[in-house]
Formats: C-alpha cells, sequence, structure tokens
C-alpha cells in the first residue's frame, strides 16, 4: 500500500518533470544568451605609438573563412598621403599590416567597403573626392602589387563620400554611394528677385548627397549606367546593401549631410528603396519616420524567416527600435524599443551621432547579430560607452553583450561572420579634446557560437554569361513628400498576425500548458480516489 508521503513526493515529481519539460520546449523563444565562450579581450589593431588617424574600418570573410579588416588613415611620411590600410586576423592578431592603396594629399577619409565573391577575390571601394574601385584575390590582398588599376564609380561631378558593396543572389554586383548634386545655380535669397518656382527639389538643401547605383553582371569588369535611386529634397547618406532570395534593399539616412557645404539639411528618417530585377528598376522611396523625431544610425539585415529588420536610434531620444516587415518591404510594423540598451551618450558634441552608424550580420543558421554603441541597462558606468552585441532569433532580441567599454567615444562597429559561427568585430575609438580629435585606433574583438554549427559560405551563383553595359532606365523613382505626419500612421503594420510578439509567446505557453494541466489534473483525481478506497 502506499504511504502518504510517498505519494505526495511521486505527485511532485510528475509536477517537476511536466513544468519542466514546458519550460524546455519553449526555452528557445526566450532567445537567452548563448553560453560558452565570452567575447575576446578586445585588441588595438592600428599602430599604437603614431599620431596618425585611423579610423572607419570594414570586416569581411573570404571563403576560406579567412579574416580581412581594411581601414582609413593618412600616411605622414615624406610623402603625405591618405591611405586605405590592411591586416588579416589571424589567432586574434594582426597580420600584414600594409598601406595597400594610396591618395596623394591629405585630408579626405579613404573610408573603404569590401566584398568577397565566389571566386576568393575581394572587391574593395575607396574614395578621395571620387568613389574608386578595386579588386585584388584574396590571398593576395596585403601586396599592393596585386590590387588592380582603380577605376572611378561615382560621376565624378560632386564630392562622393560613404559607399556600400555586395553581390544579390543571383550573383549581380551591387554599388551604392552616397554624391553631392549640384544645385541649379539660383540663388535662392529673396532679395534677388529669383522665381522660386523655378527652383528644384535639390535647393531646399544646396550641394546635398543623394544614393547612387552602379551595378556589374561580370563581377566588375563593366558597369551599367549610374542612376539616382533617391532623388531627395535634403541630404542622403551612409547607404548599406541588404538582399533576400529575389530583391536588392538600399537603405540610407536621409535629412543631414555631415559633409554639405550649407549644412542645410535636418535628419528627417531612414529611406529605404528596393529592386526586384537586379538593380534595373527602382521602387519609390519608404520613409520609416517617428513622431516629433528622426530614425537615424541604421543597421539592417534578413532575418532565418526572410522578414526584413531594420534597427535605427533617434536624434533626441535615447532608445533603440526595430522594425520588421514581412513582404519585402511593402509594409513595415510599428517601431518597438529594443529592451535592455540605450544608445550612446554623447560625450562630446551633438555632431557626434552624425559619423556613427549600426551593423547587422546572419550567422549560419539564419540568426541576425547587431553590433552598435550604445550603454546596457545594467552594469552601466556613467560617462562611458559600449560596443554591444545583440542577437535576433526571428522572434525576440537576446539580452545585449558588453563587448567594450571606455570613456573615450568608440564608433563605427562592424561585423562579419566565419565558419558559420564565428563573430568578428572592429570598430574605432577617438579622443577629443579642444584642439583636435586624437588617438583614433581601431580596435578588434571576436567570439565562437556554441550553438551554431560550423559551416562553410555558399558559393554565389553564376552571373550572367554575357558580360555587357547594362542602361538603366532615366526616370527616377517617385518623389515621396517630405511632410511628415505627427504620428506613425503612415507606416502601415503588415501582415500583424505574422509578426511574433510577446502576447503570441504567452498564448503559445498557454496552449502548451493545457496538456500538463489535464495530467496534473488526473493525477490529483487518481491520488484521491486511491485514498477513497483505503
Amino acid at each position: 500500500m502506499m504511504s502518504k508521503n510517498l505519494a505526495y513526493t511521486w505527485i511532485r515529481l510528475t509536477i517537476g518533470m511536466i513544468i519542466g519539460g514546458v519550460l524546455i520546449l519553449h526555452g528557445t523563444t526566450l532567445n537567452p544568451q548563448a553560453q560558452g565562450p565570452a567575447w575576446s579581450t578586445p585588441v588595438i589593431l592600428s599602430p599604437e605609438n603614431d599620431n596618425t588617424k585611423h579610423w572607419f574600418p570594414v570586416i569581411t570573410t573570404d571563403l576560406n573563412n579567412n579574416v580581412h579588416i581594411f581601414w582609413a588613415t593618412d600616411r605622414k611620411t615624406k610623402k603625405v598621403q591618405d591611405v586605405v590600410m590592411y591586416c588579416a586576423i589571424k589567432d586574434g592578431a594582426c597580420l600584414h599590416l600594409t598601406d595597400i592603396i594610396a591618395f596623394d594629399g591629405e585630408g579626405i577619409v579613404t573610408r573603404p567597403s569590401a566584398v568577397v565573391d565566389d571566386e576568393n577575390i575581394i572587391h574593395l571601394l575607396s574614395r578621395r573626392e571620387d568613389i574608386y574601385y578595386s579588386v585584388a584575390p584574396a590571398d593576395q590582398a596585403y601586396d599592393p602589387k596585386a590590387w588592380s588599376k582603380k577605376i572611378v564609380i561615382s560621376s565624378g561631378h560632386g564630392p562622393a563620400n560613404y559607399s556600400d558593396i555586395k553581390f544579390d543572389e543571383q550573383g549581380v554586383l551591387h554599388v551604392v554611394w552616397n554624391e553631392a548634386v549640384p544645385d541649379n545655380g539660383l540663388d535662392p535669397t529673396p532679395e534677388t528677385g529669383t522665381d522660386t518656382a523655378l527652383q528644384t527639389s535639390i535647393d531646399v538643401c544646396p550641394s546635398c548627397a543623394d544614393i547612387f547605383h552602379r551595378r556589374s553582371l561580370d563581377k566588375g569588369k563593366t558597369w551599367s549606367d549610374l542612376i539616382d535611386i533617391t532623388n531627395s529634397e535634403m541630404g542622403a547618406e551612409k547607404p548599406q546593401i541588404v538582399t533576400d532570395k529575389k530583391n536588392t534593399f538600399v537603405f540610407w539616412e536621409e535629412g543631414a549631410d555631415f559633409y554639405s557645404p550649407t549644412k542645410s539639411g535636418e535628419p528627417r528618417w531612414v529611406g529605404v528603396v528596393k529592386s526586384g530585377d537586379g538593380g534595373v528598376e527602382w521602387s519609390p522611396t519608404t520613409m520609416l519616420v517617428f513622431p516629433n523625431d528622426a530614425p537615424q544610425r541604421m543597421g539592417a539585415g534578413v532575418d532565418k524567416n526572410n522578414n526584413l529588420v531594420v534597427v535605427w536610434g533617434l536624434v533626441k531620444s535615447d532608445e533603440v527600435y526595430y522594425q520588421i516587415s514581412t513582404d519585402e518591404g511593402e509594409s513595415w510594423s510599428i517601431p518597438k524599443a529594443i529592451p535592455g540598451i540605450a544608445a550612446r551618450a554623447l560625450l562630446y558634441s551633438s555632431n557626434d551621432d552624425d559619423l556613427d552608424t549600426y551593423n547587422i550580420t546572419a550567422d549560419g543558421a539564419g540568426n541576425l547579430h547587431l553590433v552598435l554603441v550604445g550603454r546596457p541597462n545594467n552594469g552601466y558606468i556613467e560617462g562611458t560607452n559600449s560596443i554591444l552585441h545583440l542577437e535576433w532569433n526571428g522572434k525576440t532580441w537576446s539580452e545585449p553583450e558588453v563587448i567594450f567599454t571606455s570613456s573615450e567615444m568608440p564608433e563605427w562597429p562592424k561585423i562579419a561572420v566565419a565558419n558559420g559561427n564565428e563573430l568578428h568585430v572592429v570598430w574605432f575609438v577617438y579622443h577629443y579634446d579642444t584642439k583636435e580629435r586624437e588617438r583614433y585606433q581601431i580596435w578588434y574583438a571576436n567570439k565562437k557560437l556554441i550553438t551554431v554549427p560550423t559551416a562553410t559560405p555558399r558559393p554565389l551563383p553564376s552571373p550572367s554569361p554575357t558580360p555587357q553595359i547594362i542602361g538603366t532606365p532615366a526616370v527616377t523613382p517617385t518623389l515621396v513628400p517630405t511632410i511628415l505626419p505627427p504620428e506613425i500612421a503612415n507606416i502601415p503594420v503588415s501582415n500583424p498576425g505574422v509578426i511574433y510578439t510577446e502576447t503570441d509567446e504567452l498564448i503559445t505557453v498557454a496552449i502548451s500548458v493545457i496538456p500538463a494541466v489535464l495530467i496534473i489534473g488526473l493525477v490529483v483525481f487518481g491520488y484521491r480516489r486511491f485514498r477513497g478506497n483505503r
């Protein structure tokens, strides 16, 4: 005959196993921080004892999972030059520290961007007044002689600044950049008596930049005509290319233009356009807006559910928001704040944010990894900023991880993945005083994901077998009015039943608990019958 204590013990064990099973079943929806090795101790890659500025790094990985880092610097030797510096990462250290591309003169940030193709060739953009393009085999990237002769990608008519380069899923190579658009030469002041009806939209922000695009079907051997894909009234800068299985998207910051000679632009929104035909035609601009503020410093990616995810900060608030599109950018969810973090503090001046950005990439399992400069809600040290890492598993964000913290200003974090499960992050740090900014240094850290299996990159599909220069249509995208409503009503919610929310999670857990409740009820009922028959 079963004793009373033994029966109670059996009931408690049964309930514990059921509850434990439910928690295990739903543990992935909570997106806990991956256990295992922490981030490596951050190290400085650039020379530490010179007075040279080292900033605006970019990081990429090749088909052999080697890590390549490029950044901008100015070389003050016998001949002053603006250069692109290179290093390869081996066991967490920098190898082959080399100046690979040089421009005569001083004062222009070379600001590189890079991508690797399916033949293990690195395609590199750099700049002086124009955007230049060159290539080299990945295993020879450290050798300046291995790089092809630079060709000009931008128009040559106005200063070009930020750029991005990427292959789409069909093997088409896309390049975007922002370039100043000259005004129409008319004096906009009323004293001149100029007819304001003759003013172009560009005159609202004289000599501010638009985002331009070129594409190549033969891995950079020939290029299409350039096309203005924004044609905006204000400034446009920091373009980022994102691709899904069918489309190419370009995101950018709209309104402000740090390099505008008139500084007349004002932060407005994050803009996005898409092309479904490899960059021949582009959609009208979609504006991601926020009431009484301006989304800026965006990072974007495509998650494992093939949903677009964009993250951005604000100008007046320190919250960081994200939005999701489940229909290839046609509509977007209402902005939601990412929990656990705040945007970077302005340690020096209100212009600091003008040069920062967020960055997102996907690992081998399709999880998105976000890096940004900010402040964790837990463990924040007054007067500091941190490089933060968060993971999006397709449903929720992880708790933030602090990679690096400094009382100086970290900036421009970039992330890349090797072997499908190795995260590599690079950024720069500068110190500011009343005379000049100095100690611009490149920093680096890495981490291995123990929950993601090792994988090799998937080769890109072969592009068109007939290389040719593809003309682009002369018609620019429809200009979206710049008058913003005081609410977010113009951002429709896309398929609200598809986007995963906290309510969905509670409903899912409640449904899964029903069988457990029934089992517990049967156990209690059986025990009472057992006692009644004694």
